[in-house]
């Protein structure tokens, strides 16, 4: 069984930066399912879409993650 990766908004990477990750691993989810990739336009409008809505987890810092771990 294979486990699929989560992209998760890093707040210490540019937005641009963090866009160009999410487009990687939505062309190849969406290539895997059979699916067109998006064009450049069409997947940032869905990026900013899916940060404006709350969609996109962003990554936690290393201590908020080890509160997370210990409680």
């Amino acid at each position: 069984m294979m486990i699929e990766e989560q992209f998760r908004y890093d707040a210490t990477k540019s937005e641009s930066d963090n866009f160009n990750e999410w487009h990687l691993m939505n062309t190849d989810e969406r290539e895997s399912a059979g699916q067109a990739p998006y064009s450049k336009d069409m997947a940032r409008r869905v990026f900013d879409q899916l940060r404006s809505s709350g969609w996109l987890t962003t990554s936690q810092s290393a201590g908020d993650q080890e509160k997370s771990a210990n409680s």
